[in-house]
C-alpha cells in the first residue's frame, strides 16, 4: 500500500499486484504495476470526493456511483453509460488525478460497491500509472503531456462548417444559394458519395436524394473557387462486394475469424444495399492495423483522398471490432479493441499530418490516439429531448472529453437520427434552434442532415425562421474566432480545452464538478443551453464574480442559482465581467483561405 497526502486527506492506493514505485516528487507518483491478471487497484481516501473524467461521457459529468467496463462502443448500439473515446484518466476533487498508461479494457468501480473507495480493474500488466496532486488545471497540464495533445487545428476548422449532400450539381447549388442568403459558411462537408479507388465515402443520403458525382476533384476545385474548405468522410472498413474489400481478402489484409474468413460485421453496405439506411446485414469488414501491408494500402488509398483536394474529412468508426475477431499480431478483438482506435488513427496520421491546412475530425479514440487527430465530435444522437440519447445527453460530453485535452470539438447540430417519439422529434423546430445554438457556442459549429427517415425532417432551409437562426449563429461563431483562435493556441501548449468544465476554474465549489448543462468557454464565457421543450427560461450557476448577458447587458451576481430569461432565439450566454473575448467585427467567412 502507498499513502500521499492530498488536499481533499490521505489517499491509500493498494493492489494485489506487485506496485514499483518509478519516481515521486511533490506533484506526482509514479507507479508500475506487474502480476497476474486483472491488475486491481484500489483508491481510497480519508475525506469526501466526487470524480469526473474517464474520456467521453454522456448524461452525466461526475462519475461517482458509476460500474463501467471500458472498452470503446458504438453508442448507436451500446448503453448511453458508454463511450466512443476512452482515456483512463480520472481526476477527483479531493485533489488528484489518476493516468493509467494502458489502453487494455478496464472495469471501473467508482464507489458503486463501496462509498468508501474506488477501484479499477486492469486486463493487462504490465502498465504504468501516475497519480497527480494539485488543482485541476496543474492536474490536467500534467497528464496531457502523457496522454499527448492534439496537434492544433488550422484557423479555418473553427468556422461553420455546413453539410451539403446529393450530388456535384446539388452541392454547387447550395454553396452559391448560401452565398446568396449571406450566411457566413466555412467549409462544406459531404459523405453521401461513395468512391470505391479511395474507399472513401458511405454513399448514403439518408432522406434527402441521391445523387452522383462524376468527378471528386473537379467538385474540391469549383468549392475551392466559391471560398470554400471541402471535407469527406474517411473509415476503416470495406464494403463486400467492392474492389477494395476484393483485394483486401486476397492480400489478406482484413480482420479475421477464427476460421480465417473476413469478420464481417453489420454495415450499410451502398455497394449491395444502397437502399437499405442502417446496419441490419454483414456489410463490411475491418482493415486489420496490426498487419503493416494492410496499414501502407490504406494509407495508400487515404493519400488519394487528399490527391483529389479534400481538406480533411469525418474519420469514422473504429469500435465495431467483435472480441472475437482476430487480427495479425496474434491479439483477439477483446483485448484490442481500445488499440484498433489508436492503430487507425495513427494510420491517418501519418498520412495527413504534414499538411498543416487539414482537419480530420474523429469519433472514436484511447489512451494513444488523442494525439493523432486534430479534432473531434461525439458521435451520434438521437434527435430528441431525452436525457440519455438526446440532446440534454450530449451537453457533458465536451467538458468531459476537454479534461484529456481535446481542443476543437463540436457536436452534429439536429442530431443524427429519428428518436424513440416517433419522429415527432426529427420534425420540432424548436429542438433544432436550441441544438444550432449550442452548436455555435462550440469549437467546431456544424450541422448533420444525418438519417431520419420519419419523414419531414427540420434543417438550416426548412423555413425564414430557421434561416435566420442560422444566420445568426454562424455570425456569431464567427465573430469569437479571435477569441477562440487563441484559446486553441493556449491549448496546444498547456492542454486546457476551448471548452471547459466549470472545475477547471472554479475547482472549490462542489456545484462546479456536478452541473450537466453549463460549461465555459474559456475563461470568460458561460453558457447554459436550453435543454427542455417549451422552456422560456431556465436556472442557471454562476461561479463567483459578476456575469453580464450577452444579449441586454444584465449584470447576474455569483455565486449561486438565478432563474435567467431563455426565449425561443437565445441561448443564455454570459461574460465574465473583467474578462477579455476578442471578437471580429467583419469576420471573413473562409478565415484567410
Amino acid at each position: 500500500m502507498y499513502q500521499l497526502e492530498v488536499q481533499g486527506g490521505t489517499l491509500s492506493v493498494s493492489s494485489g499486484a506487485d506496485m514499483e514505485v518509478l519516481a515521486e516528487d511533490s506533484n506526482e507518483l509514479r507507479l508500475r504495476a506487474d502480476g497476474g491478471l486483472p491488475v486491481v487497484l484500489r483508491f481510497e481516501i480519508s475525506g469526501t470526493e466526487l470524480l469526473v473524467g474517464l474520456g467521453e461521457r454522456f448524461g452525466q459529468l461526475e462519475q461517482t456511483g458509476r460500474r463501467w467496463e471500458a472498452a470503446i462502443t458504438d453508442l448507436l448500439h451500446g448503453h448511453p453509460e458508454d463511450t466512443y473515446c476512452y482515456v483512463p484518466f480520472l481526476l477527483s476533487s479531493a485533489g488528484y488525478g489518476v493516468l493509467l498508461e494502458t489502453s487494455a479494457r478496464a472495469l471501473w468501480d467508482l464507489k458503486a460497491t463501496d462509498p468508501r473507495a474506488w477501484s479499477v480493474s486492469v486486463a493487462a500488466s504490465p502498465f504504468q500509472l501516475r497519480v497527480f496532486r494539485g488543482q485541476p488545471k496543474a492536474i490536467i497540464a500534467a497528464a496531457t503531456k502523457v496522454i499527448g495533445r492534439p496537434p492544433l487545428a488550422p484557423p479555418w476548422a473553427y468556422g461553420v462548417w455546413k453539410t451539403t449532400l446529393s450530388g456535384t450539381e446539388a452541392i454547387l447549388s447550395e454553396a452559391r444559394a448560401i452565398m446568396q442568403a449571406d450566411i457566413p459558411v466555412t467549409a462544406c462537408w459531404t459523405y453521401d458519395y461513395y468512391d470505391e479507388a479511395t474507399n472513401t465515402g458511405c454513399g448514403l443520403s439518408g432522406s434527402y436524394p441521391s445523387g452522383s458525382y462524376p468527378n471528386l476533384s473537379n467538385l474540391s476545385n469549383r468549392l475551392h473557387d466559391l471560398g470554400y474548405r471541402v471535407l469527406g468522410y474517411v473509415q476503416p472498413a470495406v464494403f463486400v462486394g467492392s474492389q477494395p474489400f476484393d483485394e483486401a481478402s486476397r492480400e489478406g489484409y482484413l480482420v479475421r475469424r477464427a476460421n480465417g474468413e473476413p469478420n464481417l460485421f453489420p454495415y450499410n453496405n451502398p455497394k449491395l444495399r444502397p437502399d437499405i439506411p442502417w446496419f441490419s446485414e454483414p456489410g463490411a469488414a475491418y482493415i486489420d492495423m496490426t498487419n503493416p501491408a494492410a496499414r501502407s494500402w490504406f494509407q495508400n488509398m487515404l493519400q488519394g483522398a487528399l490527391d483529389m483536394g479534400f481538406d480533411g474529412w469525418m474519420q469514422d468508426m473504429g469500435e465495431h471490432l467483435g472480441d472475437r475477431a482476430q487480427l495479425a499480431d496474434g491479439s483477439l478483438g477483446a483485448a484490442a479493441r481500445n488499440r484498433y482506435a489508436e492503430l487507425y488513427h495513427q494510420a491517418a496520421h501519418e498520412v495527413w499530418s504534414h499538411r498543416k491546412d487539414v482537419t480530420v475530425f474523429a469519433r472514436s479514440g484511447a489512451l494513444g490516439s488523442i494525439a493523432k487527430v486534430n479534432a473531434m465530435w461525439p458521435g451520434d444522437q438521437h434527435a430528441d429531448w431525452t436525457s440519455d440519447r438526446g440532446l440534454p445527453s450530449v451537453i457533458p460530453a465536451g467538458p468531459s472529453i476537454g479534461l484529456a485535452g481535446v481542443t476543437a470539438w463540436g457536436p452534429d447540430i439536429g442530431g443524427l437520427i429519428d428518436g424513440r417519439d416517433g419522429g415527432a422529434g426529427v420534425r420540432d423546430e424548436e429542438l433544432w434552434i436550441r441544438w444550432c445554438q449550442y452548436g455555435a457556442l462550440t469549437p467546431i459549429m456544424r450541422d448533420h442532415l444525418g438519417f431520419k427517415y420519419a419523414g419531414g425532417a427540420i434543417d438550416m432551409w426548412s423555413g425564414d425562421r430557421t434561416v435566420a437562426i442560422f444566420r445568426t449563429y454562424a455570425r456569431l461563431h464567427l465573430a469569437l474566432f479571435p477569441y477562440l483562435w487563441r484559446l486553441a493556441r493556449e491549448a496546444s501548449d498547456s492542454g486546457i480545452p476551448i471548452l471547459r468544465a466549470l472545475l477547471i476554474e472554479y475547482p472549490d465549489h462542489p456545484e462546479a464538478w456536478s452541473i450537466n448543462d453549463q460549461y465555459l468557454l474559456g475563461a470568460d464565457l458561460l453558457v447554459a443551453p436550453v435543454t427542455i421543450k417549451g422552456a422560456v427560461s431556465r436556472r442557471v450557476w454562476f461561479p463567483p464574480g459578476v456575469w453580464i448577458s450577452w444579449w441586454d447587458d444584465t449584470r447576474w451576481e455569483g455565486t449561486g442559482w438565478r432563474e435567467v430569461p431563455a426565449p425561443l432565439e437565445q441561448i443564455p450566454l454570459f461574460r465574465r465581467e473583467g474578462g477579455r473575448v476578442e471578437l471580429s467585427e467583419n469576420p471573413d467567412r473562409t478565415l484567410g483561405m
